[in-house]
C-alpha cells in the first residue's frame, strides 16, 4: 500500500536522480573539453564576432564588433578588441574572397568584408570565412571563432549580476 501511494513521487525522485546523472556527465564531459579550448599545455586564440541581431544575417545578424581572446595553460591572458571596419586591409583587399552575389547584387559589395562574413546560414563556413578575413586583415591566426548577439550578450551580464565597468556598473 505505501508503494502504490508513493509511486509518484518515487517516479519523480527517478526522473530528476537520472536528469542529475546526465547533467553531471555532460558537466565533466565540458571540463574536458573546455581545459583542451582554453589552451591547456599550450596556447589558443580565438575570435569572438558580435552579431547585431538588429541588422539581420544568417548566422544571427550584422558583424559589428570583434574581440580576439588568448588563453595560455588554461588561463584567459587578453582579451582585445578590434574595429569591424578598420579590420580589413584596404591596401589588399584584392586577396579578400569574392562576395556571395546576392551579396555582391544586393548590397554592391566588390569583396567579402569581415562585417559582412555572416551572410551564410552554415557557421562553420562562416566561422572558416571569418578566420581568412581576420588573418587577411591583421595578420593574426586564431583557432577558432565564437559569436554572440547582443541578447546573448545581455544574457551573461544578467548571469553575472551586472558588470564593473571604468565608467560605472552595468545592473542585470
Amino acid at each position: 500500500k505505501w508503494l502504490g501511494s508513493n509511486a509518484r513521487e518515487l517516479k519523480e525522485v527517478s526522473d530528476r536522480s537520472e536528469a542529475l546523472g546526465v547533467a553531471v556527465k555532460e558537466v565533466t564531459d565540458l571540463a574536458e573539453i573546455g581545459t583542451t579550448l582554453m589552451g591547456e599545455g599550450g596556447k589558443r586564440s580565438y575570435l569572438v564576432l558580435g552579431l547585431t541581431s538588429d541588422e539581420l544575417r544568417a548566422t544571427g545578424g550584422f558583424v559589428s564588433s570583434l574581440w580576439r581572446v588568448d588563453y595560455e595553460d588554461g588561463v584567459l591572458k587578453d582579451v582585445r578588441y578590434f574595429d569591424v571596419v578598420k579590420v580589413d586591409a584596404t591596401d589588399h583587399l584584392a586577396t579578400y574572397p569574392d562576395p556571395p552575389r546576392a551579396l555582391r547584387v544586393n548590397m554592391n559589395a566588390g569583396v567579402l568584408y569581415m562585417r559582412d562574413v555572416g551572410w551564410d546560414p552554415d557557421f562553420p563556413a562562416t566561422a572558416e570565412i571569418a578566420r581568412e578575413v581576420f588573418e587577411l586583415g591583421t595578420g593574426e591566426k586564431v583557432k577558432g571563432v565564437v559569436a554572440i548577439t547582443q541578447w546573448g550578450f545581455l544574457s551573461i551580464i544578467q548571469l553575472l549580476r551586472g558588470v564593473q565597468t571604468p565608467d560605472g556598473f552595468i545592473p542585470p
